[in-house]
């Protein structure tokens, strides 16, 4: 026996007719034509991302205006300033970690801390600099061929029954 079997679902015949109207056919009157302008021309929305939410929100807590007093006048700081200024006090009484983090920020925002860079470069001559820099290309090229000098071992020392079969 075949009981087993589904019943075959039998869907209408598409009519040649287009004044069907149902699921998945619209009237035709209201049907895009095609060449004409397109029935979306924004296009689909773009999903909003919780990232860009969160990021601008974090940009305005930033930039907020707080109030101090400073030599006895009101005065209107960003957050971000104060954040900086608290970061640069820590680290004159000697905190680790804010030096950490001034060094990590002054070196990725090209900050010269020390002040002696514009005197060092004012300081070398044309020829000192033509000196360093051969000097540098010297010890460039002395790495390298440590790297690519390999150690050979002593004969006694090879492993001669890898060629072997057991």
């Amino acid at each position: 026996m075949d009981d087993d079997r589904q019943p075959e679902v039998l869907l209408p015949a598409p009519s040649s007719d287009d004044a069907t109207v149902g699921p998945g056919r619209p009237p035709k009157a209201t049907r895009w034509k095609k060449g004409g302008p397109s029935p979306n021309p924004k296009g689909r929305p773009r999903k909003d991302s919780m990232f860009a939410d969160v990021k601008r929100l974090f940009e305005d807590a930033l930039k907020q205006k707080v109030p101090l007093t400073r030599n006895g006048r009101r005065v209107y700081l960003a957050k971000v300033e104060l954040g900086f200024e608290q970061l640069a006090n820590q680290f004159a009484k000697g905190d680790r970690h804010a030096r950490r983090d001034v060094f990590t920020y002054s070196e990725q925002l090209g900050i010269d801390l020390t002040g002696k860079a514009e005197a060092l470069k004012e300081t070398l001559a044309p020829n000192h600099q033509e000196i360093l820099g051969a000097y540098l290309a010297r010890q460039r090229s002395s790495d390298e061929r440590l790297k690519d000098e390999r150690v050979i071992a002593p004969v006694d020392l090879l492993d001669n029954d890898a060629d072997e079969v057991r």
